[in-house]
């Protein structure tokens, strides 16, 4: 009878593992399937590097984190581009390392980051504009004093995206740093080996994703052109009305 009674007790506590192990097992693929996480295509080339989004937790514990797949499948299905926006399924565990390292079960293409493709756009309206001020240039110079709307790691992405799209020097400079390193010379007024663009007054409404600002492309004292743009996202394009044009 008391080995009987053993026997019971026995089953029973086998039994009670056996559920703990499955509650725990059950728990851990529930939260590897629910941990999301939205972030920005930093880098591409040699493995996947993103950017949280802004106001998601994530970004708090990293501003850079590496994505690792569980198959390369996941990376060669897809040719992802700097500056596209992805929602990555993945256990919930951040790495502390830098940059931080996350390990993804699943990776969705939702669109990209339009703030940052609507800075590209009104970038690359003024630069075409008077072409005449593009000529023999090397560099672009952007003065980014006053660009609130992006975090540091976005203004990079803008600048490698310019970096390969115009195939020349681009740097972040305000007209006294280009000064002071000897690009701009304040007597002659000539920056000989580029251009300055500054945005100023910059204003984003995000629930109606349109954008202003007022924008100008400097190469002179006498070469200059700028102007007020509005630009509103619409259908996947940007939408750009430019007013109060001005030229020197």
């Amino acid at each position: 009878m008391k080995k009987l009674l053993f026997m019971i007790i026995g089953v029973f506590i086998l039994c009670s593992v056996l559920a703990s192990c499955s509650q725990d097992d059950t728990s851990k693929q529930k939260n590897y399937d629910t941990a999301i996480l939205e972030a920005t295509v930093i880098e591409h080339d040699e493995g996947l590097l993103v950017t949280p989004v802004v106001g998601s937790s994530e970004l708090l514990s990293a501003d850079r984190i590496f994505v690792n797949v569980r198959t390369l499948d996941e990376l060669n299905d897809h040719q992802y581009e700097v500056g596209d926006l992805l929602r990555i399924t993945y256990d919930g565990m951040i790495a502390e390392s830098y940059p931080a390292q996350i390990w993804a079960s699943k990776i969705e293409h939702i669109g990209r980051n339009i703030l940052i493709d609507g800075y590209l756009e009104i970038i690359d309206d003024i630069y075409q504009e008077d072409s005449a001020l593009n000529d023999n240039i090397t560099m672009i110079a952007l003065d980014t004093s006053q660009w609130k709307a992006l975090m540091p790691v976005e203004k990079e992405i803008l600048i490698d995206s310019l970096k390969a799209k115009y195939s020349l020097e681009t740097i972040e400079a305000s007209y006294n740093d280009l000064v002071d390193m000897g690009l701009i010379d304040e007597e002659e007024l000539y920056f000989t080996e580029g251009i300055l663009i500054e945005i100023k007054d910059f204003k984003y409404k995000e629930g109606s994703n349109i954008l202003s600002a007022k924008i100008s492309k400097w190469r002179s004292g006498k070469g200059a052109i700028g102007w007020d743009v509005e630009a509103s996202y619409k259908d996947g394009e940007w939408e750009i009305i430019r007013a109060n044009t001005w030229i020197s």
